[in-house]
């Protein structure tokens, strides 16, 4: 329930998760990933949900491609991570967690300057936007946040902040949902804390 009031602000569940996981020794490395997905399945649905009914409202066309992106990276990573052994999904962790902290810190800079106005995008940016979903809901598969990443590229395309946060929370939860799809179906999970 922590977790979950905290994502509805924006801060990531996959690595509030990580450390309840870790902590509490649920998963191993290997089947991690598929944990956090999981996991995140319905509380994540019900968020965009609740999220995409009351928030201001976004560009249609920007939505569908940050939706698309993530969903189609997902739906691919989720396969890919399957067939990695352990070793393997540990070392991309440790590389992507690094990442999302120096992403993490670019959002802070950006955040303290002048924030974004756009509301949508379009041409060259919506497609790089396009590109940049589609490489998040990838590594998203192997249990690195999305937010972080999603929230800086969104911000250096000059996206206003709640236009940001609509897009977030109202899309970011779709990359679980399409990755869920061939996770559920490996049954490598831990059921009773799904």
């Amino acid at each position: 329930a922590i977790v979950y009031f905290f994502c509805t602000i924006g801060i990531s569940d996959f690595v509030m998760n990580t450390i309840v996981v870790r902590k509490l020794k649920l998963a191993g490395p290997e089947t991690l990933p598929d944990n956090l997905i999981t996991a995140g399945i319905v509380p994540g649905s019900f968020i965009a949900f609740l999220y995409l009914r009351t928030a201001p409202l976004v560009d249609v066309k920007t939505m569908l491609v940050f939706m698309g992106g993530l969903a189609l990276g997902s739906f691919i990573g989720s396969r890919a991570v399957g067939k990695m052994n352990g070793e393997a999904i540990r070392k991309a962790l440790v590389v992507l967690l690094i990442g999302a902290m120096i992403a993490l810190i670019v959002r802070m800079i950006l955040s303290s300057g002048e924030p974004g106005t756009a509301t949508a995008l379009s041409g060259a940016k919506l497609v790089l936007l396009g590109v940049l979903t589609l490489i998040f809901g990838f590594t998203n598969m192997l249990g690195i946040p999305a937010k972080p990443f999603t929230t800086t590229a969104l911000m250096l395309l000059g996206m206003s902040p709640i236009t940001t946060l609509t897009l977030l929370l109202g899309s970011v939860p779709i990359s679980v949902v399409t990755g869920g799809i061939n996770v559920v179906r490996r049954r490598r999970y831990n059921k009773k804390m799904a």
